[in-house]
């Protein structure tokens, strides 16, 4: 594969993952998901029928008309009532031919955009929910908008664009060439030698143009990558001085969707013109035979070779119709690739059984587990803990901190061993069921485009105004709230750029008071914070902690002397636990970290 539709750019964080099917198990995949529509396309096949029989008819009361001119200058006969009718048939017939066109168009575009393509975004959107956490973690967040927007697009206009090449193209085709031997077979010889050479040639270059589609297309993804990458990372870009390599980064990505489109494209819009091309010279060679016939008065009229030369110039329509279907369905079979290969991939895991948890214990049995296989970032971890205890988790980054956290949650399953809460094998039960236990506030607070209200109350069905109120109060954020210009009807915007860091902070904790699960998993996150707000953040965090179990990464070491066992973790492995007095008289590893974050002798 040349250089221009390589597709290893190396600018995404993570390719975009797909099974590998076949081109038969792709089509039937769409037909599937077409078969809801199967309905709307036959009434719209129907009204384009009727749009292509208007147009075709109407080439031959032009040639009757013709014919009643000419009988007038040759002998000075004139049938008026029959040049009349004939004038009048043809506008009703192009009338008919508008009004089904305009039809046609409505109906395609509402059932693709209102039906089609909708339902199959939700139809993405539903799987990537049920895919595995690790999935997410490395799959790029622009390729999977791509996909969700770009690729279902071209699938619903090459769904709309098949009706075409049915019904405007091939049957359409099959009517001028009817019609144009029931005129003049000699003229209609033209159209017979030409069409095989129009069709076949437009599959043929269609066939060259899908590899660089294919190519377009994965570029595309990285662009979207690379756009959001670098927006959503915009401070960081600047605080660095970055913005000339963002920029290369973007032109790059440009360059290679440029240049794989370029050849794409040239070899698919070369289509139309060459079928003009050809029909041009159809024009003058069916003028020549059909002036040459009536001449030598063959039997051919006036009125005849006009209404061949009139369904010659029709042909650019079918010709045009497939040649344009035959270039959207190489770019569908790249989109159906990628879009079906996903929903075919295997989800996470699950039973469906769920249990009435009481969350009172949670157990480590023998847990190891590794991202990446034979390389195990949890190394037999047994850990049992019973309802109120307050476990912290140390170490240095990298050391599974999180990991255990992910377990725990069930967004990962081990390798080996089982996690128990209440004595029950997780893996036994439902994720959602499991997930029911435990309220998490994390370091990364992440909040959605509404108020805040309906940021506090997410996760909490039926919360109530007052209910949001109390778990504001009981996290300290209301102060702040009662300053805003809408209070709690205030906005959050994109990316939460209106509160602080902190302030975020106190909304997850407020978020976690309306849950009110037995299990807390807390991610300490008082960096970077003012001191006001920090000792806020501490007071909110204790009291959501208060008759919890507990769970607790902690990065200020001073935050938790009193938690009820400390877990020192380093290398996947607990190398030291105990509480914080039995650590620093052991004077081990924990120790040393307590006295490298305060002892400043």
């Amino acid at each position: 594969m040349d250089e221009d539709i390589k597709v290893d750019d190396g600018f995404s964080s993570g390719s975009f993952e797909v099974a590998a099917l076949s081109g038969r198990q792709t089509a039937a995949a769409v037909m599937h998901d077409v078969k809801p529509i199967a309905g709307w396309l036959v009434l719209c096949a129907i009204v384009s029928l009727a749009s292509v029989v208007m147009l075709t008819f109407a080439p031959i009361f032009v040639g009757r008309a013709v014919d009643g001119i000419a009988a007038y200058i040759a002998d000075g006969t004139f049938d008026a009532q029959g040049f009349t009718l004939s004038l009048v048939l043809l506008a009703c017939f192009y009338v008919g031919y508008a009004l089904f066109s305009m039809l046609k168009t409505f109906l395609l575009n509402n059932v693709m955009s209102r039906h089609f393509n909708n339902k199959l975004r939700i139809k993405m959107s539903e799987k990537i929910m049920r895919l595995p956490v690790s999935y997410i973690d490395r799959t790029s967040k622009g390729e999977l908008i791509e996909r969700m927007t770009d690729d279902v697009s071209v699938i619903g206009s090459t769904v709309h664009q098949i009706v075409d090449l049915v019904v405007t193209g091939v049957f359409q085709l099959g009517l001028i060439v009817a019609f144009a031997f029931m005129q003049d077979w000699h003229t209609a010889l033209v159209i017979v030698g030409i069409s095989p050479v129009c069709v076949f040639g437009c599959i043929a270059l269609a066939k060259r143009s899908e590899k660089y589609f294919g190519a377009y297309m994965e570029h595309n993804g990285k662009l979207y990558s690379v756009i959001e990458e670098t927006y959503s990372g915009m401070k960081t870009v600047r605080t660095y001085g970055m913005e000339k390599f963002m920029q290369a980064r973007h032109a790059d990505v440009n360059g290679r969707i440029r240049r794989s489109g370029v050849k794409g494209y040239v070899i698919v819009e070369s289509l139309a013109p060459l079928m003009t091309f050809v029909t041009l010279l159809s024009f003058a060679a069916v003028c020549l035979i059909g002036g040459y016939a009536v001449y030598v008065g063959a039997g051919v009229t006036v009125g005849a070779v006009v209404s061949v030369v009139m369904y010659v110039q029709q042909l650019e329509s079918p010709f045009g119709s497939i040649a344009n279907s035959l270039g959207m369905f190489q770019r569908m079979r790249t989109s159906a690739k990628r879009i079906y290969g996903m929903l075919a991939l295997p989800e996470a895991e699950s039973s469906t059984a769920t249990a009435e948890l009481a969350c009172d214990s949670v157990t480590f049995e023998h847990v190891t587990f590794g991202y990446v296989p034979d390389k195990p970032i949890i190394k037999d971890l047994q850990l049992s803990v019973k309802r109120g205890e307050k476990i912290a988790i140390v170490g240095p980054t990298g050391g599974g901190k999180t990991t255990i956290v992910n377990l725990l949650m069930r967004f990962y399953d081990p390798d080996e061993g089982r996690i128990l809460i209440d004595g029950v094998d997780t893996r036994t039960l439902d994720r959602d069921c499991v997930r029911r236990c435990f309220d998490m506030v994390l370091q990364d607070t992440w909040l959605f485009g509404g108020t805040i209200a309906e940021n506090v109350a997410y996760g909490a069905d039926g919360a109530t105004r007052e209910q949001v109120e109390a778990a504001c109060r009981a996290a300290y954020c209301d102060g702040f709230i009662g300053a805003l210009p809408k209070g709690y009807d205030t906005e959050i915007t994109q990316g939460a750029a209106n509160v602080s860091q902190g302030q975020k902070q106190l909304l997850t904790i407020a978020r976690a008071f309306i849950a009110d699960r037995p299990i807390l998993i807390l991610d300490e996150a008082t960096s970077n914070v003012d001191t006001r707000t920090e000792i806020l953040l501490q007071r909110a965090m204790d009291k959501l902690m208060t008759g919890r179990t507990c769970f607790v990464i902690a990065h200020r070491l001073s935050t938790i002397v009193n938690a009820d066992e400390i877990l020192v973790v380093n290398n996947g492995e607990i190398i030291e636990r105990g509480n914080h007095t039995e650590l620093m008289r052991g004077k081990g590893f924990y120790a040393d970290m307590f006295d490298s974050q305060y002892n400043i002798m």
